[in-house]
């Protein structure tokens, strides 16, 4: 029966790559959250200019006009920190991704080494055999010298 002595490293190791992947997987939600508000408030910021385009073939007054236009710079300003926050998030991404590739290669390391371990008791478990069935013969064709 082969037993790998360094199997608690092999499940550490795969515990670790499952806690990167699900830390990737929030990483990944977080992004796409960051995405998410900046595609919204992108389309609003459209619509806004959309609406004073059309309100502007009529007469706006100031107040209103100021309005819109506070309003957008609002949006200007929330879009670029929405940018800036999607840039960190891409990079803690791509920082987990590296880490989670990391945790991979660790585990295939030891489960490479498992397999090469467990090769060589079963090459070790044949030569065994084999010495033994052949001993048997030897010891059969021994007692046996009137047939040969």
């Amino acid at each position: 029966m082969f037993h790998f002595k360094l199997e608690f490293l092999l499940r550490y190791r795969r515990q670790n790559e499952e806690a990167a992947m699900h830390k990737m997987a929030q990483r990944i939600r977080e992004a796409n959250a960051v995405e998410t508000e900046l595609t919204n408030l992108r389309n609003r910021s459209q619509e806004l200019q959309t609406a004073l385009a059309v309100d502007s073939q009529t007469l706006i007054p100031a107040p209103i006009y100021s309005l819109y236009k506070d309003h957008l710079e609002v949006l200007r300003g929330r879009t670029q920190e929405a940018l800036q926050r999607l840039s960190k998030a891409e990079a803690q991404v791509e920082k987990q991704r590296r880490i989670l590739v990391r945790a991979s290669i660790d585990r295939k390391i030891i489960e490479k080494y498992k397999e090469k371990q467990k090769e060589a008791y079963l090459a070790d478990q044949a030569r065994r055999e084999r010495y033994i069935l052949d001993e048997l013969a030897t010891l059969a064709i021994s007692r046996n010298p009137d047939d040969h």
